[in-house]
């Protein structure tokens, strides 16, 4: 899928389409955020229970965000 097509689906379908096909990468417990890798770009999950709407998923492909996932992977070891 591309970066273009997930940011047209709604949260529903995004949540769908996270749990699926997306390869978990790391999370940050301060700001209550899972990242996950799907095809050619990130995605953060950030939870918030205090909020009407408890959570929010947000893709990027570029910046410091970006730069710190391709980090993290290329120190992970290697599966086959």
């Amino acid at each position: 899928m591309l970066l273009s097509q997930f940011n047209q689906l709604d949260l529903d379908d995004r949540t769908k389409h996270v749990s699926e096909h997306a390869t978990y990468i790391t999370s940050d417990l301060v700001t209550r955020s899972n990242f996950f890798a799907i095809d050619d770009f990130f995605v953060e999950v950030r939870s918030n229970p205090k909020a009407a709407v408890g959570l929010s998923i947000t893709p990027f492909d570029s910046g410091p965000r970006y730069r710190q996932m391709l980090h993290l992977i290329s120190l992970m070891p290697k599966m086959n």
